[in-house]
């Protein structure tokens, strides 16, 4: 859309009417061919203009009649359609197109309603508490920490079966049913398995029991050791009790189906005591249990479960590490 630049009010700069007059002169053998221009896209004769004369004067007296007859963003328009793929067509087009006609300057519209007041407005407040603003470049730096902690399990290796997470420098906790479907075989944990294609750093599991198992109808966890324990810098997950909130947001590390390290984010939606039990509306999908969920701050306070169609659900941290004797 070409902006209104040939009304009454704005007229076109020295310099805009030279990139126009060079633009006809650069795309146009002789003046009879702008004449066409003008007669089939802007539907005037050129009355008033000799036919056969010679370019640059033609041009010349298209513009002046252009500019009197208020026909000056049509010519332009006509000349952009006309020759299109012209570089110095291409930079009148930038010059003058826009994607959108902007309004008339209207400063009263901007002017404060009467007894407005910013202390009495309402405008900026937190909404719910356990939603804290966090600093952007902390909050990146928690997160890159927490996804070097948390695995994909495979039996035997390249098939997943869940997702783990470290809360030892050898220990991996993750759901008794994801351990039943390794059991037996010869399972590995990958860490930062982050996109196609990546190796990451694999260790094997050792013995063939968890060091601690609560079934399905419990708490449905499993505690397996590696058989090699992580680098110190990687640091493990140290839960801690946790009071959960409706709306707070629970954001979950997970390799659904399989797939490279991803991030779901939603809230909690209720809080269940017998049995421990929190459901939020955050997506997982099959390959995400076992996940870490987190606070907004990035504390650790459940293990993802499973899910239905209104809400998934996890077992809250504190019901698992009072179970370990913590």
């Amino acid at each position: 859309m070409l902006l209104e630049m040939a009304s009454k009010d704005d007229e076109l700069t020295h310099q805009q009417l030279k990139l126009l007059r060079d633009a006809f002169v650069a795309s146009y053998s002789d003046f009879d061919e702008i004449r066409r221009l003008v007669r089939f896209e802007l539907d005037d004769r050129l009355t008033g203009i000799a036919s056969g004369i010679a370019l640059e004067p033609g041009v010349d007296r298209v513009i002046s009649w252009a500019e009197n007859n208020g026909r000056m963003n049509d010519l332009i328009a006509a000349l952009i359609k006309d020759r299109p793929r012209k570089q110095i067509v291409q930079s009148l087009r930038d010059e003058f197109e826009s994607p959108f006609s902007l309004p008339a300057e209207n400063y009263e519209g901007a002017l404060a309603p009467a007894h407005w007041s910013p202390k009495d407005s309402g405008l900026e407040r937190i909404v719910v508490e356990a939603n804290p603003i966090a600093l952007a470049g902390e909050w990146r730096a928690r997160m890159a920490e927490a996804e070097r902690r948390v695995c994909r399990i495979e039996a035997p290796r390249d098939r997943p079966w869940g997702t783990g997470f470290l809360v030892g420098k050898d220990l991996i906790l993750t759901n008794c049913h994801v351990f039943r479907q390794i059991q037996g075989k010869e399972a590995v944990a990958r860490f930062d398995y982050t996109a196609e294609g990546a190796t990451g750093v694999e260790r094997g599991f050792k013995g063939k029991r968890p060091i601690a198992v609560s079934t399905e109808d419990k708490l449905d966890f499993a505690l397996l050791r590696l058989d090699a324990a992580m680098e110190p810098e990687r640091g493990w997950f140290e839960p801690k009790a946790h009071t959960f909130r409706i709306n707070q947001v629970h954001l979950i590390l997970q390799h659904p189906q399989g797939n490279p390290l991803g991030l779901g984010i939603g809230v909690v939606t209720s809080v269940i005591d017998q049995p421990a039990r929190v459901t939020y509306n955050t997506n997982t999908e099959g390959g995400s249990s076992g996940s870490p969920a987190f606070t907004m701050d990035w504390q650790l306070v459940a293990i993802h479960k499973w899910g239905s169609a209104q809400n998934n659900a996890g077992i809250p941290m504190g019901a698992i590490w009072k179970a370990l004797g913590n």
